[in-house]
């Protein structure tokens, strides 16, 4: 087990009415009372992956947030990007299913998972546990300039904090020191080594030379997926922190379309394998001409805007599901709300601070998705300093519906033009 103190999630105590949810949406049930989000302060995680109660490690919070009759009904983990406390009930927070992990450990660990899905005949990268740095950069040595046929990842961590692809001729100081960077954050390029810990070297999966790879997001219900959505990935940024760029539902590659009866298939398999009856999943699946690779589960929302074009798509909020299943069990009644059942292309993109000028392009840019019917939800990741200038490129999370896969692209790709994003 990781024994690393890393820098782990955000916890939110949920606190709500004894009364069935009637709202359709997170953020309906916030507005309406039904459910509150509290943010905390950063803890470490790894009282809860040692065996520690869920519940004893937030207890001391609890009774400083009760009010307007709701009583405590839950915690959970939030892994969320650098947004406002305020805005957290809004966005596509990434949430771990804390009950889950209580009660098995094991499925935080990836070396863990994939033993457990490799003993159930789900196919997975061929892989290696090494225990420390030091073992890494020996791997990474004997490996020589085949270092770009492997990815590196910490077997317990959270988003893609440490996940790192060399290069054929990346000089494994660097990659072992750009990998602890990215796995601690706060430990700079100077400091000592990372302490003793479980870190994966994993094939790294491609199809004729190019990163293939889908997500599929939905929920399980007593053993049964009640939903079920891919998300093509188009644009991968392999550059640490890895993180796709630009994706779709459904799947615009005829190839990739076609395997949608397959990956569901290995995904019933996998949850199974896994021993998971009732959550909801984001799970990153690499495709071959011939295989269909799990390589990370999650039992959480997928982050971006993956939750609101979920809910543009099929009318269910996953994050609503989420908490309504840990909060309530089993079987519970997800509210639906109305669904366009329309295809929806998600996308991370930047303003170059040389391209902004003054705040007004900002202005207008916020004013144009506002207005925009098709847009299905958007976020911007960094401001304006109080001076007035902006001291950095804008970045956003942007997504668009439209009939057709292809349609929903082509709105991202108008709208970059437009504005001159990247």
């Amino acid at each position: 087990m990781d024994s690393l103190p890393y820098r782990m999630s955000e916890v939110s105590l949920v606190f709500g009415t004894s009364g069935d949810i009637r709202a359709s949406s997170l953020g309906e049930a916030e507005a309406s009372g039904e459910l509150k989000l509290v943010p905390l302060e950063f803890i470490d995680e790894a009282r809860v992956l040692a065996g520690a109660d869920p519940a004893e490690v937030i207890r001391p919070y609890i009774g400083r947030h009760s009010s307007n009759g709701q009583t405590f009904r839950g915690a959970l983990p939030i892994w969320d990007e650098d947004v406002p406390a305020a805005d957290k009930i809004n966005v596509a927070s990434r949430v771990a299913t804390y009950s889950v992990v209580a009660r098995d450990p094991g499925l935080m660990s990836k070396s863990e998972v994939y033993r457990r899905l490799s003993s159930s005949g789900v196919e997975v990268p061929k892989f290696k546990v090494l225990g420390s740095v030091d073992e890494l950069r020996r791997e990474l040595i004997a490996a020589d300039g085949k270092k770009a046929g492997l990815i590196v990842k910490p077997s317990v961590g959270s988003g893609a904090h440490g996940v790192y692809h060399p290069s054929a001729a990346e000089d494994p100081d660097v990659v072992v020191r750009t990998y602890s960077y990215f796995r601690v954050p706060d430990i700079s390029f100077n400091s000592a080594p990372l302490p003793n810990h479980e870190i994966v070297v994993a094939d790294y999966i491609d199809w004729d030379g190019k990163p293939i790879e889908v997500t599929a997001d939905g929920y399980i219900k007593k053993g049964r997926i009640e939903l079920f959505e891919i998300f093509e990935c188009l644009k991968i940024v392999e550059r640490p922190p890895i993180h796709d760029e630009l994706m779709v539902t459904p799947p615009l590659t005829p190839a990739v379309a076609k395997k949608t009866a397959d990956i569901r298939s290995v995904v019933e398999k996998s949850l199974t394998a896994l021993g998971v009856t009732d959550s909801v999943f984001h799970i990153e699946i690499r495709l071959t001409e011939t295989g269909i690779f799990p390589i990370d589960i999650n039992l959480r929302p997928g982050g971006g805007l993956v939750p609101q074009a979920l809910f543009r798509r099929t009318g269910l909020d996953i994050r609503l599901v989420h908490i309504l299943t840990y909060l309530r069990g089993p079987g519970v009644m997800i509210p639906r709300g109305p669904s366009g059942g329309q295809a929806c292309a998600i996308a991370g993109l930047r303003l170059p601070k040389d391209r902004i000028g003054d705040r007004g392009q900002i202005t207008q840019l916020d004013s144009a998705l506002k207005s925009d019917k098709a847009c299905c939800g958007y976020r911007l990741l960094s401001t304006a300093s109080s001076d007035s200038s902006l001291v950095s490129d804008v970045n956003l999370w942007v997504g668009f519906a439209d009939s057709t896969p292809s349609g929903a692209v082509e709105r991202i790709t108008k709208l970059s033009a437009n504005f001159g994003l990247e």
